[in-house]
């Protein structure tokens, strides 16, 4: 799934798993019987964190799959103490700064042809200790 969603860019099942094992990794997939349909890989250390890959089926995208894995990791990562949320993303990909905006991300950062096709890529920040607990992604979903 991951090469679908990233063919200049994938990762091979054995990178994938490889990030799992260390050490503040986190993982969150979505399946629906034997079918993976989304999948997102984290880490953090010393209040911070950072996004690793998100994919989500591209038969299954704009039905809030990768909206809720990302709440659900923020909120993992408030309760770990976690303050802030990292990420780099290739900049002309719209629905992605769209999702990341919506969930409160700012670009702190530009990467010059980060991309093996020439694309630049934007660092993004989330100050997760901003986000008020009574206006927690869980909370509002309540």
């Amino acid at each position: 799934m991951h090469a679908g969603c990233f063919p200049a860019e994938t990762w091979s099942q054995h990178d994938l798993q490889s990030l799992e094992t260390l050490s503040g990794s986190l993982a969150w997939h979505i399946e629906a019987g034997n079918r993976l349909l989304g999948l997102l890989l984290a880490r953090h250390a010393a209040g911070e964190a950072e996004v690793l890959t998100l994919a989500v089926d591209p038969t299954c995208r704009r039905k809030g799959l990768a909206t809720v894995m990302m709440q659900t990791l923020i909120e993992d990562l408030r309760r770990r103490g976690v303050v802030g949320l990292y990420l780099e993303m290739a900049r002309n990909n719209d629905p992605a700064l769209a999702l990341y905006s919506n969930l409160g991300f700012s670009e702190v950062g530009i990467r010059k042809d980060y991309y093996r096709d020439g694309a630049d890529a934007a660092v993004l920040r989330l100050a997760i200790d901003k986000i008020g607990e009574t206006n927690s992604f869980l909370s509002e979903r309540s």
